[in-house]
Formats: structure tokens, C-alpha cells, sequence
């Protein structure tokens, strides 16, 4: 299903420019029912992100895993981890998508707060959503490293409003996050 759902979106985001919100807004209307919690932007941004399909493909190769469990691994990371994944990356990719004519889901929020608010909420329900599954604190791990890894981006720095994002995202941050932020900067100064 997560690859179904990742095929479509790339059919139905890159198509014209002139069509595209159309059938987005046309495929959402048609998923909106399991996922009434979600604004459409943020199914979408779900839709493009590989961690469920990797997540699945590594679980896959455990031969004792059933149909239920799959499905408890699919309900773990979609929608909420998923999108999480892709809002962070449209979110520091805003400039270059406007440069570029793209599309950009963190757009559709309207305003800096609605956007803190979204994304604070997906975050406290992705980490609801991995407490199902062994292993919790490693998936909590890949929450909070996600996060941080987007939120140090130097994109985000030379953009004021995601730079303002990124400021109320990180107050307050758990340790992990900020350990996995100091971290980032680090090895991005060293490596560049």
C-alpha cells in the first residue's frame, strides 16, 4: 500500500502545474476518510516518504512475521512518522521550491503558526504511534533525529520565517533531539 500511495502522489505532483492541485485535492477527497485527522497537504507529504517501505522491507526478512504485525508496522509509521519525514524537508526546501515553480506542502499552512501546530501535533502522535511497537525507543530515536537532522539544516538559517519554525520546534526539545541538533551542526562545520 505505502508504495501504491508513494506512486501516486509522484503521478499526481508532477503533472502540469495546472492540474496538479486539482487531482491532489481529488486523490485526498478519495483517501480522506481513514485519515479525517489530517489536512491534505499532510496526507500528501505522507505519501513521499520511503521509512515505512524500508521499515517493512527490513521487517520482511524476519520469517516469523504475520499479516497483523505488518499491519500494526504499517499503522506505526503512517501517517504520522511518514509525514513528519517530508513536512521537515518541504519546510527548509520552501526557497528553492518558489525559485523553482515547485510545489511545496508546507505552503498550504498559511502562517508560521499553523505550521508549529501541525507539526508539534504530528510529532506527539508519531511518537503515540511507534509506543505499539518493540523497540519503541529506537523509533522515538528516529523521530527526534529526524527533527534534529532537518532543523540544523544551514537552509534553514538563511530563511527567516523557517528559521522562526525551526526556534519554536526545538524549545523545549527532549535530550535526544538536541543531542542528535548539536551533533548535526558539528559534523556539517567539520565536514564543510
Amino acid at each position: 500500500m505505502l508504495v501504491g500511495l508513494y506512486c501516486d502522489l509522484q503521478v499526481y505532483k508532477h503533472i502540469h502545474k495546472d492540474k496538479r492541485e486539482r487531482e491532489l485535492l481529488a486523490w485526498w477527497e478519495r483517501n480522506r476518510g481513514m485519515y479525517p485527522e489530517l489536512q491534505w497537504n499532510e496526507f500528501a507529504a505522507a505519501t513521499g516518504s520511503t521509512l515505512g517501505v524500508f521499515f517493512l522491507f527490513l521487517s520482511a526478512s524476519d520469517e516469523h512475521l504475520s499479516a497483523e504485525q505488518s499491519e500494526v508496522i504499517f499503522r506505526a509509521y503512517f501517517p504520522h512518522v511518514c509525514g513528519l519525514h517530508i513536512l521537515l524537508d518541504y519546510l527548509i526546501d520552501q526557497e528553492e521550491d518558489e525559485a523553482g515553480g515547485d510545489l511545496n506542502f508546507c505552503n498550504y499552512y498559511g502562517d508560521l503558526n499553523l505550521t508549529v501546530n501541525r507539526i508539534e501535533w504530528i510529532v506527539e502522535r508519531a511518537r503515540a504511534d511507534v509506543a505499539c511497537l518493540a523497540h519503541t525507543s529506537f523509533h522515538r530515536m528516529i523521530i527526534e533525529g529526524l527533527l534534529a537532522l532537518y532543523l540544523s539544516d544551514p537552509k534553514v538559517n538563511g530563511q527567516p520565517e523557517v528559521r522562526l519554525v525551526s526556534k519554536k520546534l526545538m524549545k523545549g526539545s527532549p535530550m535526544t533531539r538536541l543531542f542528535f541538533w548539536a551533533n548535526s551542526v558539528w559534523i556539517r562545520r567539520k565536514g564543510g
